[in-house]
């Protein structure tokens, strides 16, 4: 049934008390969450090491539910969720092919950190060049695993596609606006649940794996 949810005094810093409420709509258009593979979604856009240096490698890598796999997509751009001054960057704004993809603090304005969700064929690319996409590894190892890089590449429309599709949670709703949850901050993965969908009073509230 999940841990139940209860009332108690706030207390400053807990964790187990803070909450982010993830309305994806179309005045919004914002999303949090992880970025995982389509095909793999046990491997995520992960920050190696969770270091915050600029310049700093992005690789593929086990979803483990940890800060450095939450991402903030607000208007083309991808934030680092727990540290929202650095952003998805493409390296010297170089587009050929397996340029690296890095972190980087964020600038207004800067073409090498905006980009967009190709919710059709659920690629990333970039808005400076839509021929271009977000790919893990492609054209090195032909091959994801745990530290493949993640770089720039030509986007595909056949069989090696599989190396730029990615699941971007809510935002596949943006049109809709359906896609709202309260999650825990610590980690996004946990969303307030209505027991077996149950809307009759007294239902029971716990914490739950989204959906």
């Amino acid at each position: 049934r999940g841990t139940e949810i209860q009332l108690l005094d706030c207390k400053e810093g807990n964790t187990n008390m803070q909450w982010v409420i993830n309305a994806v709509d179309p005045y919004d258009n914002a999303w949090i969450g992880p970025i995982k593979l389509k095909n793999k979604t046990d491997q995520c856009l992960d920050n190696t090491d969770g270091d915050l240096g600029k310049g700093n490698n992005l690789q593929i890598f086990k979803y483990q539910s940890k800060t450095n796999q939450t991402w903030y997509f607000k208007d083309g751009i991808l934030q680092l969720y727990n540290d929202p001054d650095y952003c998805l960057d493409l390296s010297g704004g170089h587009t050929s092919n397996n340029n690296n993809i890095q972190l980087w603090e964020c600038q207004d304005g800067n073409k090498n950190q905006e980009w967009i969700y190709d919710q059709s064929n659920s690629q990333i690319r970039l808005a400076m060049d839509l021929e271009k996409c977000l790919t893990a590894g492609m054209g090195k190892s032909k091959y994801y695993y745990d530290g493949s890089n993640v770089e720039i590449y030509d986007c595909k429309d056949d069989d090696d596609k599989v190396f730029q599709q990615w699941n971007v949670g809510g935002m596949s709703d943006l049109s809709t606006g359906s896609n709202q949850r309260i999650h825990l901050v610590k980690d996004p993965t946990k969303c307030v649940d209505i027991h077996a969908a149950d809307e009759a009073n007294g239902t029971n509230i716990a914490i739950y794996n989204c959906h």
